[in-house]
Parts: C-alpha cells; structure tokens; sequence
C-alpha cells in the first residue's frame, strides 16, 4: 500500500512537473495586460536587466569592460517583452528619461550605437528623432556601401 502511494506521488509530481508555466508575467515593470506570455527564459532576461539597472549601471556610457553598461538596444529588447520603462525608477528618475536624457546628443557614437540608438527611437515612436540619427548612420557610409570609423 505504502509503495502504491509513493508510486503514485512520484508519478503526479513528474506530470505536474511537466507543465509548462503560461502565465502572465506581471513582475519587473511586465503589466498585466499585456498580451504577451514571456517564458522562463526572457524573464531571465528581463530580472537580469532590472537587477543590473538597480545596481546602477551606466545608461549608455561604454566602459573598458564589455556590457558594462546599458545601451538602448537593450531597452528596446525589455519594451519587446511589454515592459514599461517609466515603471523602473532609480535616483529619482526612470530609465525612459535616463535613456531620453542619453540620446539628446549623438556626439561621439559608432555607427553600431546609432544603429540601436535608431531602434530604440522608432520602437518608442520617435520618428523624427529615428529619422536623424538614420541620416547620421547614412554619412557614416563610405561610396561602396560600408560603414566608415569605428563600429
């Protein structure tokens, strides 16, 4: 009998184990309504941000170590996932006017850091702002086609 319910335990729980999650996430800024169900993996993705974010990374602001700062790509991924950037307050600001207050001046950026910049402006509706910095990519290109500098 005991081996019976042991059995039985150990069966239900591997099935209910097998279940996948296929709620809304509503964590990290992630609204309710939002219509996207993000797995496992992308809520990673988003903590990680949200954690690296608190901690007081940089907005936009290339250190020596490589990812040692956020870029507006990496806003752009997190309003793909239906998080709203004006949710995630530091010092007295959110990241949406941090990330505004960065991209008021192009000055000294790649074109790779154009290139996300211009993602960032279009996914936010800017698009007189995304329509500058794709001019300033366009000049950064040689006559065969290739981007010229740094990227």
């Amino acid at each position: 009998m005991k081996s019976r319910f042991l059995s039985f335990l150990i069966v239900f729980a591997m099935l209910f184990g097998m279940v996948p999650n296929m709620g809304m996430v509503t964590a990290y800024g992630i609204t309710a309504s939002s219509s996207l169900a993000v797995d496992d993996l992308a809520l990673q993705a988003v903590q990680n941000i949200y954690d690296r974010y608190q901690n007081g990374i940089d907005i936009g602001a290339p250190s020596v170590m490589y990812g040692a700062y956020m870029s507006s790509y990496d806003c752009v991924a997190l309003m793909n996932a239906g998080v709203n950037l004006e949710t995630w307050e530091r010092d007295g600001t959110n990241l949406k006017v941090k990330m505004d207050d960065y991209l008021a001046s192009a000055a000294g950026r790649n074109a790779k850091q154009l290139a996300q910049d211009y993602l960032y402006l279009n996914a936010a509706g800017k698009t007189t702002d995304s329509a500058v910095v794709l001019e300033l990519v366009k000049a950064m290109q040689t006559t065969s086609g290739a981007l010229s500098g740094d990227i």
